[in-house]
């Protein structure tokens, strides 16, 4: 949006009779109209937020007072062991060939990723982009150094979607586990069949995803069948 539409939006916030309001918008597009309703001093509305802001830092940044009371609707997170390590030690070395990572390099640190950094396979050269900035990369840059334009990708990570999905591997993971092992007269299918993994039917994955019971590492989790 432009800062005139920006302000202008704000100043119809601010002048509308609704004192509630429901965001469906993400933190990257709200932070620009926050410092326009920040500079109008609109302090009286209450907001909902959807999960796509509730937890974001930049929003919260802005000013406090904009969204004081601020209801926020979000998703569980939690840690997952080794997932932070793994993202910090990302790097072109690390990831050699990699189509997404010379574009991945140059917009998060701000530099140019020559080829023999950033090496791109034969079919991946066509993805090869414009050097659009003056300083070279030198594939040592680090994700964890303050201050740089890299802070807001280990910021970024802590979205609780990264651990839902981790969760979601491991409950698919144990129903097919618990699949694999049934014995035959204990199964959940009609007379205590069990399902065979060489012709299995999104059905009876259902079925065994319901009486999911595993723990991840620091967590219990169960899942109930009234849930599902």
């Amino acid at each position: 949006m432009s800062p005139d539409l920006l302000y202008q939006t704000a100043h119809e916030i601010k002048n509308y009779n609704a004192t509630v309001f429901v965001t469906f918008i993400s933190a990257t597009h709200l932070v620009p109209l926050a410092r326009h309703l920040r500079d109008q001093n609109v302090t009286d509305k209450v907001w909902i937020a959807s999960e796509a802001w509730a937890t974001s830092d930049s929003v919260r940044a802005i000013d406090a007072d904009v969204f004081s009371g601020t209801l926020g609707i979000a998703t569980r997170g939690g840690d997952m062991p080794g997932f932070r390590s793994f993202l910090e030690g990302v790097s072109p070395s690390t990831q050699p060939g990699s189509p997404f990572m010379k574009e991945f390099w140059e917009k998060t640190f701000q530099c140019s990723c020559p080829p023999s950094i950033c090496q791109l396979s034969e079919h991946d050269s066509d993805l090869s982009t414009h050097n659009e900035y003056n300083d070279n990369c030198t594939g040592k840059e680090d994700f964890t150094d303050s201050g740089t334009a890299s802070s807001a990708y280990l910021g970024w990570t802590d979205l609780e979607k990264s651990y839902n999905v981790y969760l979601a591997v491991y409950v698919v993971a144990s129903a097919l586990h618990n699949i694999s092992t049934c014995v035959e007269g204990e199964g959940l299918l009609k007379d205590g069949g069990c399902p065979s993994l060489n012709n299995l039917t999104t059905w009876q994955l259902l079925a065994y995803i319901k009486e999911v019971n595993f723990y991840p590492p620091g967590h219990d989790y169960q899942i109930h069948n009234d849930s599902v």
